[in-house]
């Protein structure tokens, strides 16, 4: 087996995306943030943010994971973000190459799964913003360390298209593997 480059002598976590042969790939920079942002302690408030990727050779690679900020409403099991400076890091991030591609926020609990709010926020977000993308992908980061700590998940217009398992070694990526997920992306803006 192959693995990829790691974070604290853990493999680099990679998601298939269903049978498509594309791959989710988080970057240990994302590891890092994730697992410094788990509400380990009673009291600690949700934190969330935005996730930027890198898209080539059929891997979505999470290069970047924004948040949270002071202005994002926060508590022990909710999180709101602000908009606007949500659609300034989209801004910001596109113009340096990196692509919009979804959402994440942590949950209080060892094992996360999406709430009905969850899944009611992503498909408003798909709906809402100007994108072309086929669905956006959404990260909860539970208590527990990753892999089983967190849940990725893709969500189109309707609802969530798919719940990820996570890998640890490379695929080769398939011909027109972007028509899976992705169309043409200019940017992802939110409206």
């Amino acid at each position: 087996m192959r693995l990829l480059r790691t974070v604290s002598h853990a493999p680099m976590l990679s998601y298939p995306v269903g049978t498509s042969g594309q791959m989710i790939i988080l970057s240990d920079h994302v590891l890092e943030q994730f697992d410094s942002s788990r509400q380990r302690k009673p009291g600690l408030a949700e934190a969330g943010g935005q996730l930027f990727a890198s898209l080539a050779d059929g891997h979505i690679r999470i290069e970047k994971a924004t948040g949270p900020r002071n202005s994002d409403k926060r508590g022990r099991t909710h999180f709101q973000p602000d908009r606007r400076a949500e659609q300034k890091e989209i801004t910001t991030m596109h113009a340096s190459g990196l692509h919009y591609v979804g959402d994440w926020h942590t949950h209080p609990e060892p094992v996360p799964t999406p709430s009905a709010t969850d899944l009611r926020s992503m498909r408003e977000c798909v709906s809402k913003s100007r994108h072309e993308l086929n669905a956006f992908i959404m990260i909860i980061v539970g208590t527990d360390p990753s892999p089983r700590g967190l849940n990725v998940s893709l969500h189109g217009m309707s609802d969530m298209v798919m719940d990820a398992e996570s890998r640890t070694e490379p695929v080769s990526p398939p011909r027109n593997w972007a028509k899976t997920i992705l169309r043409k992306i200019r940017g992802g803006r939110r409206s």
